[in-house]
């Protein structure tokens, strides 16, 4: 069998935007979903691969450091740990005025992804909770899936929508012809 993968935005999939600020900052301000383990888990068991794809603009605005940011990442492996060891954590620190490719909508992070772990991208999924993971999504090839409010998609069209993780990994093992008991 073809080895399987999914990709995951963080802030909105995974964890809570941070309330105090616009961005998780500190490994204190990480707090999972409700729902996180539980899906990364289901994911885990069925055999796939789970990179993070995540836009970082605090790094360019001066709001953390690449080290505060390795920081809240390893938070976030400690705390999911058990339920899901991640293939990669790709990250774009960018900001929305800079020109790079790897800035979500474009595709930049999925394609390089690809290109280390040999995804096969049409077979693939990206579970974002924003218009411009929809978009990127759709740029890489992937299959999409929205996980947020309907009405802030932004004219964006995912393949499917998803009230949360749990339910997008159902969504996910049911479209590639598996089931939550099989692997």
């Amino acid at each position: 069998m073809s080895p399987r993968f999914v990709f995951l935005d963080r802030d909105g999939v995974l964890n809570r935007r941070s309330p105090l600020k616009r961005y998780v900052t500190t490994p204190a301000e990480l707090e999972l979903l409700p729902g996180t383990r539980e899906g990364l888990s289901l994911l885990s068991a069925h055999g796939y691969g789970i990179v993070i794809v995540t836009n970082q603009q605090g790094v360019a605005r001066g709001e953390l450091t690449s080290e505060a940011l390795a920081a809240v990442h390893d938070e976030l492996r400690r705390q999911v740990s058990g339920a899901a060891t991640f293939l990669d954590i790709l990250v774009c620190p960018h900001s929305e005025v800079e020109d790079c490719p790897c800035r979500k909508p474009r595709p930049g992070l999925l394609l390089e992804a690809a290109r280390r772990h040999a995804i096969p991208l049409a077979r693939t999924f990206f579970v974002g909770d924003n218009p411009t993971d929809v978009a990127a999504g759709h740029a890489a090839g992937t299959r999409t899936i929205y996980v947020g409010e309907p009405g802030a998609l932004a004219g964006q069209t995912p393949h499917f929508s998803a009230g949360d993780l749990p339910e997008a990994a159902r969504i996910i093992l049911r479209e590639d012809g598996l089931t939550e008991g099989t692997a």
